[in-house]
């Protein structure tokens, strides 16, 4: 009896982390979700003001995405978010935290770096990103995908929210530089 029960003690355990797990991940991407993101987030920042461990916050955004969903369909968009994560995952250390922050937005905790590294990793990544190929078969044409990004370097003192709102804040200044895809008729 003492061992059937230790199994289904040890059989709850392992249901408990897999949902656990499942609950700080995204479904599509398999990155973890806004809430994961944001305990992290608030964690590192008690770690900085303890340890003086630097780290950088990065916030992306997919250009122009609903041009992407409306006239190549929602299966075209959850599969260039897909790549998305896939290049952050690639373009990233396994200790950085990455996240889906909402819809086409993604951000990453880039652990040890400061400001200036962090870009270096970013500049890797909207690299990646570019000489990346999206074809719509469908359409038979070629979806132009780029990424704008703000980087914030977290800093004793600040609050989760101020790095964030700085961080959110470069990422519109790099995104008013780019220009609405060709595939688009703007009229």
């Amino acid at each position: 009896k003492i061992s059937a029960v230790e199994q289904d003690a040890n059989q709850m355990l392992q249901k408990a982390e897999q949902f656990k797990r499942e609950a700080a991940r995204d479904g599509l991407t398999d990155l973890y979700n806004r809430k994961a993101f944001d305990v992290r987030l608030k964690r590192a920042l008690k770690s900085l003001a303890g340890t003086g461990e630097q780290f950088a916050v990065v916030l992306f955004d997919v250009n122009h995405f609903k041009w992407v969903n409306a006239p190549f369909g929602h299966v075209a968009g959850d599969k260039v978010l897909k790549v998305i994560a896939n290049n952050l995952k690639e373009s990233f250390r396994k200790n950085d935290v990455i996240a889906r922050f909402g819809g086409d937005e993604f951000a990453v905790m880039v652990m040890g770096f400061n400001e200036h590294k962090a870009k270096e990793r970013v500049a890797g990544f909207q690299k990646r990103v570019s000489e990346h190929r999206f074809f719509s078969h469908a359409q038979n044409t070629n979806i132009e995908i780029s990424v704008s990004a703000g980087v914030a370097a977290a800093t004793k003192g600040i609050s989760a929210n101020d790095l964030l709102d700085k961080a959110d804040k470069a990422m519109y200044n790099e995104k008013k530089g780019t220009a609405t895809p060709s595939h688009i008729n703007a009229a």
